[in-house]
């Protein structure tokens, strides 16, 4: 497993890169149940959740040394007052840099970000940037839920993402307001999607990590 993840990382062809060090010792985000929704029953779905948000504080905790290594400070993300768009411009700035060649990602020869392998991933080992990609995705989930009370972290049950990707699955969730629908944000594949644009075949067109908190900070949900 070391030299793949070595080859993958870019130890082997290009030294001890950023993202290989910072990850060497990255705890693994862990679902309690991997798979995509159909085999996921209501139960694991919901332990999946609930170990969710037992880890929150320890996986956001992670994710703030690795990245304050890399003068990367996440705090005015998570901080209500605070405006969460320069965080997030440095973060996307410093992944463009350290993250290593697509085709040395998991999933990187795929076209698309490889949604099938995240999903059945456990995200460690070769996969643990897949942990990274989670980790971003509750940060800014976080970044939500802390400035609106309306979002909060809950299952995907729209009906009609049944037998999709993010049905069963953690997602920022606001309840049906009137006329108003219930929305699910799959920030998950958000942030896959951001994370493998930055090495596509035009990654200076790739959006930035944070945009939906972005939207949702400029009132662009408000009326949705």
């Amino acid at each position: 497993m070391a030299g793949l993840f070595d080859t993958l990382f870019g130890r082997r062809r290009a030294g001890d890169g950023p993202l290989a060090a910072a990850l060497a010792h990255y705890p693994p985000n862990l679902p309690a149940h991997v798979g995509p929704a159909k085999r996921l029953t209501p139960a694991m779905a919901a332990e999946n959740l609930q170990r969710f948000l037992a880890t929150r504080d320890e996986r956001l905790a992670a994710l703030a040394a690795v990245l304050a290594d890399h003068d990367v400070d996440v705090s005015p993300i998570l901080e209500p007052t605070a405006d969460p768009a320069p965080a997030f411009a440095r973060l996307t700035a410093w992944l463009a840099e350290a993250l290593p060649p697509r085709a040395w990602m998991p999933g990187g020869a795929a076209v698309n970000a490889p949604i099938d392998a995240f999903v059945a991933s456990e995200r460690r080992g070769d996969d643990i940037l897949f942990s990274l990609v989670a980790d971003l995705a509750l940060l800014e989930g976080e970044g939500i839920t802390r400035r609106r009370d309306e979002w909060r972290w809950e299952l995907d049950q729209l009906p009609e993402d049944a037998g999709s990707y993010p049905y069963r699955r953690v997602v920022v969730w606001r309840d049906r307001q009137g006329e108003r629908p219930a929305i699910a944000l799959d920030l998950e594949h958000e942030v896959l999607e951001v994370v493998y644009a930055l090495r596509g075949r035009a990654p200076t067109a790739a959006p930035p990590l944070g945009r939906t908190l972005s939207g949702i900070v400029a009132g662009g949900f408000d009326h949705i």
